[in-house]
């Protein structure tokens, strides 16, 4: 029996008889008793009392407290048959309960069916603590972030346990204990923080309070796998601060990463080094070859430049062709000077791609820290400066940076912003200096030269502004202005006087590299109706020796069309005699630095004579530019060079007076 049910009976005083007759309807009634019970689940539980389960099961019976104590004092004078009536009614309010109490709990089952797959299906990994700490939900997600099972959480997530756990699981454990900290002493707080799982993942945890009835009734986790959010994120980082095609830091991280070598250099008081580098002929490669090969070239320049320099420096790939090393911990010029050497050297070398070799050098400028400046932009800014300097050089070699470059740098600004108006106002001229043969002092030719002529009639040299032009884009409108004047005006001298008078015009390196350059000399000459060999174009030996290959295969099909082709400046650059057998060229200029030399050095003298015989063997004309006195004309012509220009015979002129001097006048 029931011990309720049997503590109520025994407060009455029923003989055996009455009680035999009760037995059916007092076990019916103490199953119901125990159904109720167990539906309630009053049976179980440490925290619920004997006491708070009468109360509880009397609350149940729907039974008045007041009623039960009434019957329990008057015992002496309720009757069985009266008793037997209460327990039926007992039976009854029992057998309603527990049907209602079956539908509550079935309710309850289903609620909990659909919590328990609603937390399942969520992205997030979820625990509910109570307010004593303890695990009273999760869901499948968390079990797997930890790598638990179901049985194993509630025990992971006490005590040292926890920590265990997170020691085992997340490299930043530490992180989270801080948080589980704060949030005990915070209980109302919401908490967050990232977390770097051992397994690589990336997960963001948050904490929240739990609210019942406005109380805090403990608190709800939640963790969300950000793995591909923080990659991407990553991966966007590193897209804003590095170049895409080299992978090398861009110039966005450049900037902040000297700023904070900049703090350590003052700081430490050591010596910082700013190499900023462009490829010489890059574009050239890139106009003929294709943006595919050009890239490819730029990133095996970028390998080649990461073996030059140590752990502690620092490359960036600036833009374009252009590359800044900045080299720390500075000890001597000697240090800086060796690195740049380093650099050149190693760039030297052929690049082969797609089994084609190709040839790059590299012009360096150099600034030092604090010697040149003391902020990121000013001493990136006089590298520059000084790599131009390089490049006006002859490129292929390094310069540090002077304070006279700045004044210099500062003039050809200027010029740079005046070019266009020039271009657009018509103030550049050309003028002619006379190529004369060194036996008869015949006429044979010309030079064309550009001046710039300011509106106050200032005249400013070509070696002033063609750099300026190069940097400015301008270079090629300049230079295909320069050749249709040119011939034009020897069109106008072949119809005033018919001769092998030719005029020869000098052909800038981005001219050379125009995949158009031959169509583009034909249409001129086919517009002013002249003749191809009148024509000589005169090319440096730098812009074929950018690549050989191309340069043969251009200059071929202008000599096959009767244009001639001259070398300028021979004895500057690379000067190869091996080279000139394979060129397609009709004439060598040796350039003014030699023939000044021919009464003060027996080398130099020595060496034009040798490139005079030689260029004759090999059927090449010989001109001597810069000859100004009749002892240089007179050596010259024991030599047997062909042609001279220079002072001596005649300044660079106007057409008009050429046209005189082809007069005989």
């Amino acid at each position: 029996m029931h011990p309720y049910l049997k503590k109520l009976v025994q407060n009455f005083d029923i003989d055996s008889s009455d009680k035999s007759a009760l037995e059916p309807l007092l076990e019916q009634v103490s199953a119901y008793l125990n159904r109720l019970e167990k539906e309630v689940d009053l049976s179980g539980g440490e925290d619920v009392s004997r006491t708070e389960k009468d109360a509880l099961l009397s609350s149940d019976m729907n039974i008045d407290r007041t009623e039960v104590d009434a019957l329990l004092s008057n015992k002496e004078h309720l009757e069985p048959q009266k008793l037997a009536e209460r327990l039926q009614q007992l039976s009854s309010q029992y057998e309603r309960q527990i049907t209602q109490l079956a539908a509550v709990k079935l309710g309850l089952e289903d609620s909990l069916s659909l919590l328990n797959t609603t937390l399942d299906a969520t992205n997030d990994g979820l625990v509910v603590f109570d307010k004593h700490h303890k695990v009273v939900a999760h869901n499948k997600l968390l079990t797997d972030f930890f790598g638990l099972t179901i049985e194993q959480v509630e025990h992971s997530f006490v005590g040292h346990n926890l920590k265990d756990m997170l020691q085992r699981t997340i490299y930043n454990d530490e992180t989270l204990l801080e948080l589980v900290r704060f949030t005990n002493e915070n209980p109302s707080e919401k908490a967050q923080c990232l977390l770097h799982f051992r397994n690589g993942t990336y997960v963001e945890c948050v904490s929240k309070p739990r609210f019942l009835d406005h109380r805090i009734v403990g608190r709800v986790w939640s963790l969300r796998d950000i793995t591909d959010l923080k990659e991407s994120e990553e991966q966007a980082k590193h897209q804003a601060y590095h170049d895409n095609l080299t992978g090398l830091p861009n110039r966005a991280l450049l900037q902040e990463q000297m700023q904070r070598a900049l703090k350590g250099a003052q700081h430490h008081d050591h010596k910082l080094a700013i190499l900023f580098m462009d490829l010489d002929g890059f574009k050239y490669v890139n106009d003929t070859l294709g943006h595919d090969i050009g890239d490819l070239l730029l990133c095996h320049a970028a390998m080649r430049l990461k073996e030059c320099i140590s752990d502690i420096d620092l490359l960036a790939r600036y833009g374009g062709d252009e590359f800044i090393v900045v080299m720390d911990e500075v000890e001597s010029m000697q240090q800086v000077t060796e690195l740049a050497d380093h650099i050149i050297k190693s760039l030297e070398s052929p690049f082969v791609i797609r089994g084609e070799s190709l040839y790059m050098t590299t012009s360096i400028g150099i600034s030092l820290f604090p010697n040149d400046g003391e902020t990121a932009e000013g001493l990136v800014r006089d590298a520059d400066m000084a790599m131009y300097h390089a490049k006006a050089k002859g490129r292929n070699n390094f310069q540090f940076f002077a304070k006279e470059l700045a004044v210099l740098s500062s003039h050809r600004l200027s010029l740079r912003n005046k070019l266009k108006t020039a271009l657009e106002e018509s103030q550049f001229q050309l003028v002619y200096q006379p190529k004369v043969t060194t036996k008869e002092s015949r006429i044979v030719g010309v030079e064309a030269l550009i001046r710039w002529v300011l509106p106050d009639g200032q005249i400013i040299p070509p070696d002033e502004f063609i750099s300026a032009a190069e940097d400015n884009g301008l270079i090629l409108p300049i230079s295909d202005w320069v050749f249709e004047e040119a011939i034009r005006q020897a069109k106008q001298w072949q119809d005033d006087a018919p001769s092998d008078f030719t005029v020869a015009i000098n052909m800038s390196a981005r001219q050379f590299q125009q995949p158009d350059l031959v169509e583009n000399i034909v249409t001129l000459l086919n517009k002013y109706e002249l003749p191809t060999r009148y024509i000589e174009l005169e090319i440096t030996e730098s812009m074929v020796m950018e690549d050989v290959d191309s340069a043969i295969r251009i200059l071929a099909q202008l000599q096959k069309l009767g244009i001639r082709i001259a070398i300028d400046d021979f004895g500057t650059g690379y000067s190869s005699l091996g080279y000139l057998k394979s060129l397609p060229i009709d004439c060598l200029k040796i350039d003014k630095s030699f023939v000044d030399e021919l009464f003060e050095s027996k080398a130099d003298r020595a060496l034009v004579s040798t490139i005079i015989y030689l260029s004759h063997v090999m059927g090449v004309q010989v001109v001597a530019e810069g000859v100004e006195t009749e002892e240089a004309l007179k050596l010259l012509d024991e030599m047997t060079c062909d042609i001279i220009q220079g002072y001596y015979f005649s300044k660079p002129v106007q057409a008009d007076e050429i046209s005189l001097m082809l007069k005989g006048i």
